[in-house]
């Protein structure tokens, strides 16, 4: 949960300091656990309309980096809305710690972030937000390449800073490639 869990709130943060107003400072977080959390959405503590926005974002997406019990997964939360038995029956991915999570976060002017972690029933990071015009949701798309190759785009920009003397951000766009 540690890396992944960092990873999360970083794309929960990225949006957040996007918003009219930016960012309002943080005044509470809350991290729920297990059978907890379902407790929590029953009670609407978490909107869970929010959550099944953003995990049919992923399933939207083409399923080549998914293991066949996420597909198979996806396809159920596409059936219905999510329930609690169908992720646990998932169980965590094949040499994962079950790190099922809720994070609750709290900011100053009001507004309430969520970070739903459920590793082996979700591999994407994805985000969704209520807007004037409805539920709006998207998926991070991440680096495609082996193991650390998104270091490949640091270190390309730390490149064109020493030769151009320039930095790339702020500034000039980064590379993409």
């Amino acid at each position: 949960m540690e890396s992944y869990g960092f990873h999360a709130l970083e794309v929960l943060q990225c949006m957040v300091e996007r918003r009219a107003g930016g960012e309002s400072g943080v005044v509470a977080v809350q991290c729920i656990e297990g059978s907890d959390i379902w407790a929590a959405r029953d009670q609407g503590r978490w909107p869970a309309d929010l959550a099944e926005a953003a995990v049919a974002a992923i399933a939207a997406k083409p399923r080549g980096n998914l293991t066949t019990a996420q597909v198979e997964a996806l396809e159920a939360m596409e059936k219905g809305s999510m329930e609690e038995s169908t992720i646990e029956s998932r169980g965590p991915a094949p040499g994962h710690a079950d790190n099922t999570a809720l994070f609750v976060i709290e900011y100053a002017d009001g507004f309430r972030g969520y970070v739903l972690m459920l590793p082996g029933f979700v591999s994407d990071f994805a985000y969704a937000a209520r807007t004037t015009v409805g539920i709006e949701a998207c998926v991070f798309n991440l680096h495609a390449g082996g193991t650390s190759s998104h270091f490949s785009w640091l270190a390309r920009n730390i490149e064109r800073f020493f030769t151009e003397g320039v930095a790339p951000y702020p500034g000039k766009p980064f590379l993409d490639y």
